[in-house]
């Protein structure tokens, strides 16, 4: 994906808004990452068991890195351009890894758990970004640990990319001083 990006950005001309979706932290965890990232280890695991449990969470914690690792190279290709831009990242959803007496895999499930709803967000912003809009870089600063919800995604993407529609609620953006704490 990462050649695909470079090159899209090098042939394009104007201002662009670009989507990735990865892929990430599921299951089967092995299947998510390179060899050369198998980190953790023993990482083989390949049957849901208690017993395999420290394998599995090797594994994840495997896939964790190869999403750090490329982030950070799209990051390095984002800065490299020396134009002004930003990257927004959230998971979709976290994930039960066997972690308490109930013994839950996975997730989607009907009662969600503190492991499932709890989802890394982060926001990085260029030298350019953070000169030409030093206000939603410091709201995005001061919002930092307000409890939201994924409804806040669309609303911060289209204030970090200065979108407007009528659709825009400030109060769900976490560029915005606007923004309210939300019911979870």
């Amino acid at each position: 994906m990462l050649p695909l990006l470079q090159s899209f950005i090098n042939t394009a001309t104007g201002n662009l808004f670009i989507v990735l979706h990865t892929y990430g932290s599921h299951f089967n965890y092995r299947e998510r990452y390179p060899s050369n990232f198998s980190l953790f280890m023993p990482d083989d695991a390949c049957k849901i068991r208690n017993e395999n449990r420290q394998m599995l969470l090797n594994a994840y914690d495997n896939t964790v890195a190869y999403t750090d690792d490329f982030l950070s190279k799209v990051i390095s290709i984002l800065d490299r351009t020396k134009a002004t831009t930003a990257l927004f990242y959230s998971s979709d959803h976290g994930e039960d890894l066997l972690d308490d007496n109930r013994k839950r895999f996975l997730h989607s499930s009907p009662s969600p758990t503190y492991y499932q709803l709890k989802i890394p967000l982060f926001m990085w912003f260029s030298e350019k970004y953070k000169d030409a809009f030093p206000s939603k870089v410091k709201n995005a600063a001061n919002n930092h640990g307000v409890p939201i919800t994924t409804n806040t995604v669309f609303h911060t993407v289209l204030d970090m990319a200065s979108l407007n529609t009528t659709d825009f609620d400030p109060r769900l953006s976490l560029v915005n001083s606007e923004l309210r704490k939300q019911h979870r």
